[in-house]
């Protein structure tokens, strides 16, 4: 497979939320499932306002994610503040989400159900990117 022979650092130089976003929104695997349809924003720190802001709409009774660029008009019950390389290192897996928490590179503020969740889904390769489970070659 192709993916082991990106190198980390090209991979993280021409960076676009929207790519970003779709992608989670088209690969994640939210289980375990919210109790109820749940709102949560990411808000990228580093991003000019008109691209800064993402919400994913996770509802239990659906398998698929929804994506809004603009405010989808639900209440957020989580938040996740961060920047943009750091999102892309952890859906990529080429950081954990518990050592960019550690680090104080990404905050999630909100409904503590959900942010469990959330952090089971970016910490198993069901809530990842299809290529953050290949083993990347060392140089």
């Amino acid at each position: 497979m192709g993916a082991r022979w990106v190198e980390t650092e090209p991979s993280l130089e021409n960076l676009d939320p929207s790519l970003l976003m779709w992608d989670i929104r088209r690969n994640m695997i939210p289980d375990p499932k919210p109790i109820k349809r749940s709102t949560i924003q990411f808000m990228y720190s580093d991003l000019p306002k008109q691209t800064k802001n993402w919400w994913l709409i996770v509802d239990p009774g659906n398998d698929k994610i929804d994506l809004c660029s603009v405010e989808p008009g639900f209440d957020v019950d989580l938040y996740v503040s961060t920047d943009l390389r750091t999102m892309t290192k952890i859906w990529m897996g080429f950081e954990t989400l518990s050592n960019a928490y550690d680090a104080n590179d990404i905050l999630l503020t909100g409904n503590n159900d959900l942010e469990e969740k959330v952090r089971l889904w970016f910490s198993s390769n069901k809530g990842l990117s299809p290529f953050a489970g290949v083993k990347k070659l060392v140089n």
